[in-house]
């Protein structure tokens, strides 16, 4: 058994009984009242021809009768509450606790996902300095060479330090929500990316449905959620290949769906793909430089602030299919 849950469900269970007893005395004394009343009455009523002190008897062994069978009856109702509280009690403190264990085993998850991330590069430059200082010739070549390949891992450590930055910051945004068209939402996402592409001639192509329609989004903050998609898709596609971006407005919500034609993703994989440092299958990274699984965690942040969904769907060697949905207010 669970040991919290189990201190919680007693605590639960302690409260129940204090009540359920509480009532039971109460019943026990009013109904004992009553039924004092009762005989008395009965008592009074009789013929006094009767003998008075057999009748005081019967009246006393009656009474007597009513108050054990109460008292049993009492005891029987308090040991079923006892029971059936007992296992209420365990189920809800259960529940109660569940949210809070799996916050818990978050953050620990969290914490020792982030130490290892920061402690690879930095594992990474010391190594490659101590090599460095160890040369009994050190040329001014090689020192260049370290450096730089230092300042690559710094660059690592500040890109991984803003994403978490972000994420923690990420409850605590109000977005700023104005009215802008669909094509300009999308324009200025994919101008975020145009230079990657173009580096790995993958084409982004548009399919906008109400292009000129009016959508209510925090600008900076959707066409970063839409960098982001985009940029995943363009580092897993294979050069030359293309990226489709969609996106239309029906029934009061905004759709966008990013496809790319990549390697594509396990099913046993997509539950996962949007926690914090996640990071599919080698064969995924085999396209490109490995992240560190947050991208998509600050993406489902962001949509998560407009009130919207974003959900994947993909097949391994087909691709991959991002898609945003957001409630929107007519202007």
């Amino acid at each position: 058994m669970h040991k919290p849950s189990l201190i919680l469900a007693a605590k639960y269970l302690a409260v129940l009984m204090v009540i359920s007893l509480f009532f039971s005395v109460n019943i026990y004394n009013a109904s004992m009242q009553e039924i004092g009343r009762g005989y008395r009455r009965f008592g009074a009523g009789v013929n006094r021809s009767l003998n008075q002190q057999e009748l005081a008897q019967f009246r006393d062994e009656q009474l007597a009768l009513s108050r054990q069978a109460l008292l049993n009856q009492l005891v029987l109702i308090n040991s079923g509450i006892i029971l059936i509280g007992g296992a209420i009690s365990y189920y809800l403190a259960r529940r109660t606790l569940k949210p809070i264990e799996d916050a818990h085993d978050a953050q620990n998850r969290f914490t020792s996902d982030a130490s290892h991330e920061l402690r690879t590069p930095i594992t990474a430059m010391r190594t490659e300095i101590e090599t460095f200082m160890m040369s009994s010739k050190p040329r001014l070549s090689d020192a260049k060479a370290v450096m730089r390949s230092n300042i690559e891992e710094i660059d690592k450590i500040t890109e991984l330090i803003d994403g978490l930055l972000r994420l923690a910051r990420s409850k605590d945004v109000n977005p700023v929500l104005d009215y802008m068209t669909i094509e300009e939402l999308i324009d200025l996402g994919v101008s975020k990316v145009q230079n990657y592409a173009d580096d790995k001639q993958i084409t982004i192509k548009r399919q906008l449905n109400d292009a000129k329609t009016s959508v209510l989004v925090d600008s900076e903050l959707m066409s970063d959620a839409i960098k982001m998609l985009l940029e995943n898709a363009i580092k897993f596609s294979e050069s030359s290949k293309s990226v489709v971006i969609k996106a239309y407005l029906k029934n009061d919500k905004l759709t966008i769906s990013i496809i790319d034609h990549g390697p594509g993703i396990k099913q046993s994989q997509l539950p996962y793909i949007f926690d914090r440092f996640y990071q599919g299958e080698a064969s995924r990274s085999k396209l490109s430089k490995p992240g560190f699984g947050i991208g998509l965690s600050i993406v489902k942040s962001i949509i998560q602030l407009h009130d919207g969904d974003i959900s994947v769907e993909s097949e391994p060697g087909s691709g991959a299919t991002f898609t945003i949905s957001l409630p929107q207010r007519k202007k």
